[in-house]
């Protein structure tokens, strides 16, 4: 059983180890599989874009995003710092499709690193939910201070943005 940050440092060093190996990330779309309430779901323990960390908070009367990175947030540095101390090469587990190892070394590291729930300001939340049996979606889910059961990690398909899929939302902000 894992604490939502544990969750977040391992899903934070899932997302960078496929940023940092571009032969690969157009094929990986990994997820870990969680246990809910004795349901099964995937999504995301981290807003990740570009190498950093974000969620949106108040600044005044606006949202904003504020981004976290190792000099701002325990918990990356705590993962960075044992990774460092003992790198693994995740290129052959991707190009193997060796998921079970690479599960296996990242929550080696997550437990090494001893993330405490004080390490990470980040909201407590699964994002962009799914349930493993396709009937419900959710864009969060407040998991708190439960402790979470990971099943297993897979690959998603990436949703594929079309312009067909520009019409069907009218809001859609595309200045980023």
């Amino acid at each position: 059983m894992h604490t939502v940050q544990q969750l977040q440092a391992a899903d934070y060093f899932l997302k960078i180890v496929l940023e940092e190996k571009n032969d690969y990330k157009e094929l990986r779309n990994l997820k870990f599989i969680i246990e809910l309430n004795n349901s099964l779901w995937y999504g995301d323990f981290v807003n990740f874009k570009e190498d950093y960390v974000f969620q949106y908070e108040l600044d005044i009367q606006n949202p904003r995003p504020m981004t976290y990175e190792i000099g701002n947030s325990t918990f990356i540095s705590k993962i960075w710092a044992k990774y460092n101390a003992n790198p693994f090469i995740s290129n052959l587990l991707l190009k193997h499709k060796c998921l079970e190892l690479l599960y296996s070394e990242i929550f080696e590291i997550v437990k090494k690193a001893d993330i405490q729930p004080t390490d990470s300001k980040i909201y407590p939340y699964l994002l962009n939910a799914k349930s493993l049996d396709g009937k419900l979606e959710l864009p969060f889910i407040n998991i708190g201070d439960e402790k979470v059961k990971v099943i297993s990690l897979i690959e998603v398909p990436k949703l594929k943005i079309t312009t067909t899929s520009f019409a069907l939302n009218d809001n859609l902000d595309l200045s980023e």
